[in-house]
């Protein structure tokens, strides 16, 4: 099945799978995730190159040239240009992306008690077959 999602959803769907993934699912469910994360991850790595294109745009540069960052490794940015930054990654984050994913029916998970809520949230995308 093909969904559609922003770039902000899939990092959100990406990271809670990364969660789930660590979890003692029944052999469907599993090899769902594991499909899912794979195709999710490539996915995000359009996303990144394209998030530090933007960073290095409007970060703080030296008189070289090179990324100005604190000790943590962050870089940093002027007043004006952190307006840009943040304006650019939220247009980024709003990019609809296209994305074929593995499903199958709740009844699997179903007496998984160790699915928390987030996991289920994350999971959501995939689930046929769901309870009202």
């Amino acid at each position: 099945m093909k969904i559609t999602i922003t770039n902000e959803k899939m990092i959100d769907v990406l990271t809670g799978l990364q969660g789930v993934a660590n979890k003692a699912l029944p052999v469907k469910a599993s090899y769902a995730v594991g499909k899912n994360m794979d195709r999710l991850e490539r996915e995000f790595k359009h996303y990144d190159k394209e998030r530090i294109k933007i960073v290095k745009e409007y970060c703080k540069k030296d008189a070289e040239g090179n990324d100005i960052t604190d000790e943590a490794g962050n870089v940093s940015f002027e007043k004006e240009n952190r307006e840009k930054f943040n304006k650019a990654i939220e247009e980024l984050k709003e990019i609809k992306v296209d994305i074929e994913i593995h499903t199958f029916d709740f009844e699997h998970i179903e007496n998984c008690t160790d699915l928390t809520p987030a996991d289920l949230r994350a999971l959501d995308c995939m689930l046929t077959g769901q309870p009202e």
